[in-house]
Protein backbone atom coordinates (compact mmCIF):
# COMPACT_ATOMS: atom_id res chain seq x y z
CA UNK A 1 0.00 0.00 0.00
CA UNK A 2 2.82 2.39 0.88
CA UNK A 3 4.57 1.55 -2.40
CA UNK A 4 1.42 2.42 -4.35
CA UNK A 5 1.11 5.72 -2.53
CA UNK A 6 4.71 6.55 -3.42
CA UNK A 7 3.94 5.79 -7.06
CA UNK A 8 0.93 8.13 -6.96
CA UNK A 9 3.05 10.94 -5.55
CA UNK A 10 5.75 10.43 -8.19
CA UNK A 11 3.12 10.47 -10.94
CA UNK A 12 1.63 13.70 -9.59
CA UNK A 13 5.05 15.36 -9.37
CA UNK A 14 5.84 14.40 -12.99
CA UNK A 15 2.53 15.80 -14.24
CA UNK A 16 2.91 19.05 -12.31
CA UNK A 17 6.45 19.53 -13.62
CA UNK A 18 5.24 19.04 -17.20
CA UNK A 19 2.46 21.60 -16.69
CA UNK A 20 4.91 24.19 -15.30
CA UNK A 21 7.29 23.63 -18.21
CA UNK A 22 4.52 24.39 -20.71
CA UNK A 23 3.41 27.53 -18.88
CA UNK A 24 6.92 28.94 -18.97
CA UNK A 25 7.83 27.58 -22.44
CA UNK A 26 4.67 27.13 -24.53
CA UNK A 27 6.69 25.50 -27.34
CA UNK A 28 8.72 22.46 -26.24
CA UNK A 29 10.74 20.51 -28.80
CA UNK A 30 12.01 16.94 -28.54
CA UNK A 31 15.33 17.91 -30.16
CA UNK A 32 16.25 20.59 -27.63
CA UNK A 33 14.39 19.53 -24.47
CA UNK A 34 14.12 15.72 -24.64
CA UNK A 35 13.40 15.14 -20.94
CA UNK A 36 10.74 17.84 -20.73
CA UNK A 37 9.18 16.66 -23.98
CA UNK A 38 9.10 13.04 -22.77
CA UNK A 39 7.27 14.12 -19.63
CA UNK A 40 4.72 16.05 -21.68
CA UNK A 41 4.04 13.19 -24.11
CA UNK A 42 3.75 10.68 -21.26
CA UNK A 43 1.04 12.77 -19.57
CA UNK A 44 -0.44 14.39 -22.69
CA UNK A 45 -4.06 13.34 -22.08
CA UNK A 46 -4.00 14.58 -18.46
CA UNK A 47 -2.37 17.87 -19.46
CA UNK A 48 -4.81 18.49 -22.32
CA UNK A 49 -7.76 17.88 -20.01
CA UNK A 50 -6.45 20.12 -17.21
CA UNK A 51 -5.33 23.01 -19.41
CA UNK A 52 -8.68 23.01 -21.17
CA UNK A 53 -10.81 22.66 -18.04
CA UNK A 54 -8.96 25.02 -15.73
CA UNK A 55 -7.69 27.69 -18.13
CA UNK A 56 -9.41 27.23 -21.48
CA UNK A 57 -6.00 26.71 -23.14
CA UNK A 58 -5.51 24.14 -25.90
CA UNK A 59 -2.47 21.87 -26.03
CA UNK A 60 -1.16 20.28 -29.23
CA UNK A 61 1.28 17.38 -28.87
CA UNK A 62 2.97 16.25 -32.09
CA UNK A 63 5.72 13.72 -32.74
CA UNK A 64 8.54 16.24 -32.29
CA UNK A 65 7.07 19.14 -30.33
CA UNK A 66 4.32 20.26 -27.97
CA UNK A 67 2.61 23.64 -28.23
CA UNK A 68 0.43 25.27 -25.56
CA UNK A 69 -1.90 27.82 -27.13
CA UNK A 70 -2.55 30.44 -24.48
CA UNK A 71 -5.27 33.04 -24.29
CA UNK A 72 -4.70 36.42 -22.71
CA UNK A 73 -5.69 37.06 -19.09
CA UNK A 74 -8.23 39.86 -18.97
CA UNK A 75 -6.85 43.19 -17.78
CA UNK A 76 -3.20 42.17 -18.09
CA UNK A 77 -0.92 43.78 -20.65
CA UNK A 78 0.96 40.98 -22.44
CA UNK A 79 4.62 41.01 -21.43
CA UNK A 80 5.73 40.20 -24.97
CA UNK A 81 9.02 38.82 -26.26
CA UNK A 82 12.44 39.82 -24.99
CA UNK A 83 15.77 40.27 -26.70
CA UNK A 84 19.00 38.57 -25.60
CA UNK A 85 19.79 41.60 -23.44
CA UNK A 86 16.53 41.11 -21.55
CA UNK A 87 14.98 44.30 -22.93
CA UNK A 88 11.56 44.07 -24.63
CA UNK A 89 11.18 43.50 -28.36
CA UNK A 90 10.84 46.73 -30.30
CA UNK A 91 8.00 47.34 -32.77
CA UNK A 92 10.53 46.93 -35.59
CA UNK A 93 11.62 43.62 -34.11
CA UNK A 94 8.02 42.38 -34.18
CA UNK A 95 7.66 43.61 -37.76
CA UNK A 96 10.74 41.67 -38.86
CA UNK A 97 9.57 38.59 -36.94
CA UNK A 98 6.21 38.66 -38.72
CA UNK A 99 7.83 39.12 -42.13
CA UNK A 100 10.37 36.34 -41.46
CA UNK A 101 7.57 33.92 -40.53
CA UNK A 102 5.80 34.73 -43.79
CA UNK A 103 8.99 34.30 -45.83
CA UNK A 104 9.93 31.00 -44.18
CA UNK A 105 6.40 29.64 -44.42
CA UNK A 106 6.54 29.55 -48.22
CA UNK A 107 10.27 28.89 -48.55
CA UNK A 108 12.45 25.78 -48.81
CA UNK A 109 13.65 23.54 -45.98
CA UNK A 110 17.18 24.93 -46.25
CA UNK A 111 18.21 28.54 -46.80
CA UNK A 112 21.42 30.50 -46.39
CA UNK A 113 21.48 33.20 -43.75
CA UNK A 114 22.46 35.81 -46.33
CA UNK A 115 19.58 34.87 -48.67
CA UNK A 116 17.11 34.85 -45.79
CA UNK A 117 18.11 38.34 -44.67
CA UNK A 118 17.91 39.65 -48.21
CA UNK A 119 14.44 38.18 -48.74
CA UNK A 120 13.14 39.39 -45.39
CA UNK A 121 14.27 42.93 -46.14
CA UNK A 122 12.78 42.84 -49.64
CA UNK A 123 9.47 41.45 -48.36
CA UNK A 124 9.36 44.02 -45.58
CA UNK A 125 9.75 46.82 -48.13
CA UNK A 126 6.96 45.31 -50.26
CA UNK A 127 4.72 45.17 -47.17
CA UNK A 128 5.25 48.87 -46.52
CA UNK A 129 7.66 48.52 -43.58
CA UNK A 130 10.11 51.40 -43.45
CA UNK A 131 13.51 49.73 -43.77
CA UNK A 132 16.73 51.63 -43.13
CA UNK A 133 20.21 51.00 -44.57
CA UNK A 134 21.32 47.41 -43.98
CA UNK A 135 24.68 48.49 -42.58
CA UNK A 136 23.13 50.46 -39.70
CA UNK A 137 23.41 48.72 -36.32
CA UNK A 138 20.02 50.13 -35.30
CA UNK A 139 18.56 48.29 -38.30
CA UNK A 140 20.46 45.04 -37.81
CA UNK A 141 19.62 44.61 -34.12
CA UNK A 142 15.83 44.13 -34.44
CA UNK A 143 16.38 41.80 -37.40
CA UNK A 144 18.89 39.81 -35.35
CA UNK A 145 16.43 39.66 -32.43
CA UNK A 146 13.74 38.25 -34.75
CA UNK A 147 16.01 35.49 -36.09
CA UNK A 148 17.31 34.63 -32.61
CA UNK A 149 13.71 34.20 -31.45
CA UNK A 150 12.94 31.94 -34.41
CA UNK A 151 16.03 29.87 -33.61
CA UNK A 152 15.03 29.62 -29.95
CA UNK A 153 11.60 28.39 -31.02
CA UNK A 154 13.26 25.79 -33.24
CA UNK A 155 12.00 27.18 -36.53
CA UNK A 156 15.62 27.83 -37.59
CA UNK A 157 18.71 25.80 -36.79
CA UNK A 158 22.25 25.34 -38.05
CA UNK A 159 24.81 22.67 -37.29
CA UNK A 160 27.15 23.59 -34.41
CA UNK A 161 25.58 27.05 -34.23
CA UNK A 162 23.55 28.50 -31.35
CA UNK A 163 20.73 31.05 -31.67
CA UNK A 164 23.07 33.63 -30.13
CA UNK A 165 25.68 32.89 -32.84
CA UNK A 166 23.09 33.59 -35.54
CA UNK A 167 22.16 36.86 -33.87
CA UNK A 168 25.80 37.91 -33.52
CA UNK A 169 26.47 37.34 -37.21
CA UNK A 170 23.47 39.43 -38.19
CA UNK A 171 24.43 42.27 -35.84
CA UNK A 172 28.01 42.30 -37.17
CA UNK A 173 26.84 42.18 -40.77
CA UNK A 174 28.89 39.00 -41.21
CA UNK A 175 26.16 36.77 -42.58
CA UNK A 176 28.00 36.15 -45.89
CA UNK A 177 31.41 35.46 -44.38
CA UNK A 178 30.85 31.73 -43.80
CA UNK A 179 27.78 31.13 -45.97
CA UNK A 180 25.80 29.72 -43.01
CA UNK A 181 23.10 27.24 -44.04
CA UNK A 182 19.92 27.26 -41.95
CA UNK A 183 17.42 24.41 -41.65
CA UNK A 184 13.76 25.39 -41.47
CA UNK A 185 11.34 23.24 -39.45
CA UNK A 186 8.02 23.89 -41.14
CA UNK A 187 6.09 21.75 -38.65
CA UNK A 188 7.20 23.96 -35.76
CA UNK A 189 6.66 27.08 -37.88
CA UNK A 190 3.03 26.14 -38.54
CA UNK A 191 2.48 25.68 -34.80
CA UNK A 192 3.66 29.20 -33.90
CA UNK A 193 0.34 31.03 -34.52
CA UNK A 194 -1.71 28.14 -33.14
CA UNK A 195 -5.46 27.51 -33.23
CA UNK A 196 -7.98 29.90 -31.76
CA UNK A 197 -8.21 29.78 -27.99
CA UNK A 198 -11.36 30.50 -26.04
CA UNK A 199 -11.09 34.14 -25.03
CA UNK A 200 -13.01 35.22 -21.92
CA UNK A 201 -14.72 38.55 -22.47
CA UNK A 202 -13.67 41.53 -20.39
CA UNK A 203 -17.21 41.69 -19.02
CA UNK A 204 -19.97 39.13 -19.19
CA UNK A 205 -22.80 40.06 -21.55
CA UNK A 206 -26.06 40.98 -19.77
CA UNK A 207 -28.06 38.45 -21.79
CA UNK A 208 -25.49 35.70 -21.41
CA UNK A 209 -26.54 32.50 -19.67
CA UNK A 210 -25.60 32.66 -15.94
CA UNK A 211 -23.49 29.52 -16.27
CA UNK A 212 -21.63 31.03 -19.22
CA UNK A 213 -21.12 34.27 -17.28
CA UNK A 214 -19.58 32.28 -14.45
CA UNK A 215 -17.31 30.43 -16.88
CA UNK A 216 -16.23 33.69 -18.52
CA UNK A 217 -15.19 35.22 -15.21
CA UNK A 218 -13.66 31.99 -13.93
CA UNK A 219 -11.34 31.63 -16.95
CA UNK A 220 -10.33 35.29 -16.80
CA UNK A 221 -9.35 35.16 -13.12
CA UNK A 222 -7.60 31.78 -13.29
CA UNK A 223 -5.52 32.87 -16.27
CA UNK A 224 -4.55 36.00 -14.45
CA UNK A 225 -3.46 33.99 -11.41
CA UNK A 226 -1.16 31.69 -13.40
CA UNK A 227 0.20 34.25 -15.88
CA UNK A 228 0.69 37.21 -13.56
CA UNK A 229 3.09 37.07 -10.64
CA UNK A 230 0.72 38.76 -8.19
CA UNK A 231 -2.97 39.59 -8.54
CA UNK A 232 -3.89 42.66 -6.51
CA UNK A 233 -7.59 42.91 -5.76
CA UNK A 234 -7.82 46.63 -6.51
CA UNK A 235 -6.65 45.93 -10.09
CA UNK A 236 -9.59 43.58 -10.78
CA UNK A 237 -13.02 44.55 -12.04
CA UNK A 238 -15.79 44.41 -9.46
CA UNK A 239 -17.23 41.17 -10.91
CA UNK A 240 -13.81 39.49 -10.99
CA UNK A 241 -12.99 40.68 -7.48
CA UNK A 242 -16.27 39.28 -6.14
CA UNK A 243 -15.72 35.96 -7.90
CA UNK A 244 -12.21 35.65 -6.49
CA UNK A 245 -13.41 36.45 -2.97
CA UNK A 246 -16.00 33.65 -3.18
CA UNK A 247 -13.75 31.08 -4.84
CA UNK A 248 -10.20 31.94 -3.81
CA UNK A 249 -9.52 28.94 -1.57
CA UNK A 250 -10.99 26.41 -4.01
CA UNK A 251 -9.20 28.04 -6.96
CA UNK A 252 -5.84 28.11 -5.20
CA UNK A 253 -6.27 24.44 -4.26
CA UNK A 254 -7.14 23.46 -7.86
CA UNK A 255 -4.27 25.39 -9.40
CA UNK A 256 -1.93 24.17 -6.65
CA UNK A 257 -2.81 20.55 -7.43
CA UNK A 258 -2.33 21.24 -11.13
CA UNK A 259 1.02 23.06 -10.90
CA UNK A 260 2.49 21.84 -7.62
CA UNK A 261 2.62 25.28 -6.07
CA UNK A 262 1.45 27.04 -2.94
CA UNK A 263 -0.89 29.99 -2.75
CA UNK A 264 -0.71 33.11 -0.65
CA UNK A 265 -4.05 34.77 0.04
CA UNK A 266 -3.90 38.16 1.71
CA UNK A 267 -6.12 41.18 2.04
CA UNK A 268 -4.31 43.01 -0.76
CA UNK A 269 -4.12 40.14 -3.24
CA UNK A 270 -3.35 36.56 -4.20
CA UNK A 271 -0.19 34.91 -5.56
CA UNK A 272 0.80 31.42 -6.66
CA UNK A 273 4.32 30.53 -5.56
CA UNK A 274 6.41 27.52 -6.54
CA UNK A 275 7.97 25.75 -3.56
CA UNK A 276 10.83 23.26 -3.39
CA UNK A 277 12.26 21.93 -0.12
CA UNK A 278 10.29 24.55 1.77
CA UNK A 279 11.76 27.46 -0.22
CA UNK A 280 10.02 29.66 -2.75
CA UNK A 281 11.36 29.10 -6.26
CA UNK A 282 9.42 31.88 -7.99
CA UNK A 283 6.04 32.29 -9.61
CA UNK A 284 5.01 29.26 -11.71
CA UNK A 285 4.48 30.89 -15.13
CA UNK A 286 6.75 33.90 -14.79
CA UNK A 287 10.22 33.02 -13.50
CA UNK A 288 12.06 35.99 -12.02
CA UNK A 289 15.64 36.29 -13.31
CA UNK A 290 18.53 36.58 -10.87
CA UNK A 291 19.34 40.32 -11.22
CA UNK A 292 15.70 41.16 -10.50
CA UNK A 293 15.62 38.80 -7.51
CA UNK A 294 18.84 40.35 -6.21
CA UNK A 295 17.45 43.86 -6.59
CA UNK A 296 14.09 43.27 -4.89
CA UNK A 297 15.77 41.23 -2.14
CA UNK A 298 18.23 44.04 -1.35
CA UNK A 299 15.45 46.60 -1.20
CA UNK A 300 13.18 44.41 0.92
CA UNK A 301 16.07 43.56 3.28
CA UNK A 302 16.61 47.22 4.15
CA UNK A 303 13.05 48.45 3.91
CA UNK A 304 11.35 45.54 5.75
CA UNK A 305 7.96 46.47 4.28
CA UNK A 306 4.80 46.29 6.37
CA UNK A 307 2.89 43.30 5.04
CA UNK A 308 -0.43 45.01 5.66
CA UNK A 309 0.48 47.97 3.42
CA UNK A 310 -0.01 47.65 -0.33
CA UNK A 311 2.90 49.97 -1.16
CA UNK A 312 5.92 51.34 0.72
CA UNK A 313 7.95 54.20 -0.82
CA UNK A 314 11.55 53.28 -1.69
CA UNK A 315 13.98 56.07 -0.72
CA UNK A 316 16.05 57.18 -3.71
CA UNK A 317 19.35 56.52 -1.96
CA UNK A 318 18.26 52.98 -1.08
CA UNK A 319 17.27 52.30 -4.69
CA UNK A 320 20.62 53.65 -5.89
CA UNK A 321 22.52 51.37 -3.49
CA UNK A 322 20.47 48.35 -4.52
CA UNK A 323 20.94 49.10 -8.23
CA UNK A 324 24.69 49.40 -7.66
CA UNK A 325 24.77 45.67 -6.82
CA UNK A 326 23.93 44.96 -10.49
CA UNK A 327 27.14 45.64 -12.49
CA UNK A 328 25.66 46.21 -15.96
CA UNK A 329 23.77 49.48 -16.47
CA UNK A 330 21.41 47.89 -19.01
CA UNK A 331 20.60 45.04 -16.63
CA UNK A 332 19.54 47.56 -13.98
CA UNK A 333 16.87 49.00 -16.27
CA UNK A 334 15.68 45.54 -17.27
CA UNK A 335 15.50 44.44 -13.61
CA UNK A 336 13.33 47.45 -12.72
CA UNK A 337 11.08 46.72 -15.69
CA UNK A 338 10.71 43.08 -14.68
CA UNK A 339 9.89 43.89 -11.06
CA UNK A 340 7.26 46.39 -12.17
CA UNK A 341 5.85 43.89 -14.66
CA UNK A 342 5.61 41.26 -11.91
CA UNK A 343 3.79 43.56 -9.49
CA UNK A 344 6.66 43.78 -7.00
CA UNK A 345 7.38 47.50 -7.43
CA UNK A 346 5.51 50.35 -9.09
CA UNK A 347 6.32 53.84 -10.30
CA UNK A 348 4.55 56.45 -8.20
CA UNK A 349 2.76 59.58 -9.34
CA UNK A 350 5.18 61.83 -11.27
CA UNK A 351 4.69 64.56 -8.66
CA UNK A 352 5.73 62.26 -5.81
CA UNK A 353 9.17 61.53 -4.46
CA UNK A 354 10.65 59.03 -4.14
CA UNK A 355 9.90 57.72 -7.62
CA UNK A 356 9.27 54.04 -6.80
CA UNK A 357 7.30 52.02 -4.22
CA UNK A 358 7.79 48.45 -3.03
CA UNK A 359 4.54 46.48 -3.27
CA UNK A 360 3.19 44.04 -0.71
CA UNK A 361 4.14 40.84 -2.54
CA UNK A 362 7.83 41.80 -2.43
CA UNK A 363 7.85 41.06 1.30
CA UNK A 364 8.34 37.37 0.50
CA UNK A 365 11.80 38.21 -0.85
CA UNK A 366 12.96 39.66 2.47
CA UNK A 367 15.99 37.55 3.45
CA UNK A 368 15.89 35.70 6.74
CA UNK A 369 19.02 35.65 8.94
CA UNK A 370 21.82 33.45 7.57
CA UNK A 371 20.11 33.15 4.20
CA UNK A 372 21.48 34.26 0.86
CA UNK A 373 19.78 37.59 0.07
CA UNK A 374 19.90 36.80 -3.63
CA UNK A 375 17.52 33.88 -3.19
CA UNK A 376 13.74 34.23 -2.66
CA UNK A 377 12.50 32.59 0.52
CA UNK A 378 9.25 30.90 1.36
CA UNK A 379 6.88 32.51 3.81
CA UNK A 380 5.42 29.83 6.08
CA UNK A 381 2.65 32.13 7.29
CA UNK A 382 -0.32 32.39 4.95
CA UNK A 383 -3.25 34.41 6.18
CA UNK A 384 -6.36 35.76 4.56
Amino acid sequence: MGEGRGGDIALTVERQAAARVLLVNPLVRAATSPEDFAGITTHADWLIQRFTGLLGYSLTVEAQFARLHKGAPIGVEPSGLRQRSGSPFTPRGYAYLTVALAVLGTGPATVSLADLLSEVRATAIEAGVRVGPAERLAERRPLAAALVQLAQWGVLSAEATTPADIGSRVERGAERSHDLELQVDHDVLRAIPGPAVEEPAATAAPDEDPAEQERTIELAVRRRLVEQAVVYRDELTERHREWLARNQWRTIAQLGDFLGCDGEIRAEGVALVGVSDGRATGFPAVPLDRPAVRLVSRIAEELRPNRTARATPIPDDLLDRALATIPEQGSRTVALERLAEFGLIERRDPEDTPEWSLLAAAARFTPHPAENPAEPTADPDTTQ
